[in-house]
């Protein structure tokens, strides 16, 4: 039985070294990291949480600007989303994309900001 513990704590140990440490390294990668893309159709904002490679959550919000474009209205047609962040732990700055300011402008214009 103690043996059985060993393995299952070596194991334990082993993913949480590769979900925390691993990261610092390898910056961005699945292993544990956050997309945020926005749709360049409706200006709605989706956040994915992928861990070891695999997608744990995803939430689709509304934005001040999609609430405009859409009026009320289910979106129509297919949804055409660019990513426009990826966060790792630790690591607070993302890759630049090609719509990387979206997700801020469309946030901050929203609210009647200046943006910038």
């Amino acid at each position: 039985m103690r043996r059985f513990w060993l393995s299952v704590s070596a194991l334990l140990a082993v993913v949480l070294l590769v979900v925390t440490v691993v990261p610092f390294f390898f910056q961005w990668s699945p292993l544990n990291c956050w997309h945020e893309e926005v749709d360049i159709t409706t200006g709605r904002i989706r956040r994915q949480w992928i861990l070891l490679f695999v997608k744990v959550s995803e939430s689709i919000e509304d934005t001040p600007l999609s609430e405009v474009v859409l009026k009320g209205q289910p979106p129509s047609g297919t949804p055409q989303w660019h990513r426009v962040n990826t966060f790792s732990p630790g690591i607070h700055y993302s890759p630049h994309y090609r719509f990387h300011g979206a997700g801020h402008q469309i946030r901050c214009y929203g609210r009647g900001g200046r943006g910038g």
